[in-house]
């Protein structure tokens, strides 16, 4: 085998030591060109200075890099990780969809002694993926129902309407309303999951409401002060 390969969905695609490998929507591996949520270029496999890199390009995207003794690490926008792995994993999201591409080196992994490669810069934009603007009322309606998650704890279990409604002094009927008004929004913004039928107040909109919210910067712990 190559020095290094990457397979995409079965596609395979080989690097030799020194060179390089981007991949987004239009690089030089083409992920999925048609979805205007992932960047032109999301990241690259990188050799550098002996050490095989994985660099996040992104402008928002997290990249979470799997190896194959089990050990994940997730890249910030703008960072590189060296691969200490053999094989692994590089998972992502754009906008609804989830990617994987899975990568293999033909010799044991090089431990870094110097500085990773250095992150692309300029334009890399993509369309923000259920992001809506939220005024006074509708940020206090999030930052209520997820109050229990801001701290980091994504398994919190949430309030009930009635409890926040009370809290923040409006009539339950009210409360209803923009929430459906704000799933509604959503639901126009791509986010899946986020509106319930005729009947069907789950626990899971409200859920991913919250962690959607959480998730894209929609509402931030710094928030929670807003709160009566």
């Amino acid at each position: 085998m190559a020095a290094f390969e990457v397979d995409f969905v079965g596609e395979i695609y080989e690097m030799d030591e020194g060179e390089s490998l981007t991949f987004g929507r239009t690089a030089e591996l083409c992920i999925d060109e048609d979805n205007q949520y992932m960047h032109r270029q999301v990241g690259a496999f990188v050799h550098h200075q002996g050490v095989w890199w994985l660099r996040n390009d992104g402008r928002r995207i997290e990249l979470v890099l799997r190896g194959e003794s089990g050990s994940q690490v997730t890249l910030p926008p703008a960072s590189a990780q060296a691969i200490v792995n053999r094989s692994g994993s590089v998972r992502f999201v754009a906008g609804p969809t989830t990617y994987e591409l899975n990568f293999a080196m033909a010799a044991d992994p090089v431990l870094p002694r110097s500085g990773a490669p250095v992150p692309v810069s300029g334009e890399n934009e993509t369309r923000d993926f259920g992001v809506v603007p939220l005024n006074d009322e509708q940020r206090l309606l999030v930052v209520a129902l997820a109050e229990p998650r801001l701290g980091g704890d994504a398994s919190a279990r949430l309030p009930a309407n009635a409890d926040i409604a009370h809290r923040l002094g409006w009539s339950l009927k009210k409360f209803d309303r923009k929430l459906d008004y704000l799933c509604r929004r959503l639901d126009e913004a791509g986010v899946r999951g986020i509106r319930g039928g005729k009947g069907d107040e789950a626990l899971d909109r409200r859920s991913t409401l919250v962690d959607h919210a959480i998730r894209v910067g929609m509402v931030v712990p710094a928030d929670a002060e807003l709160l009566p």
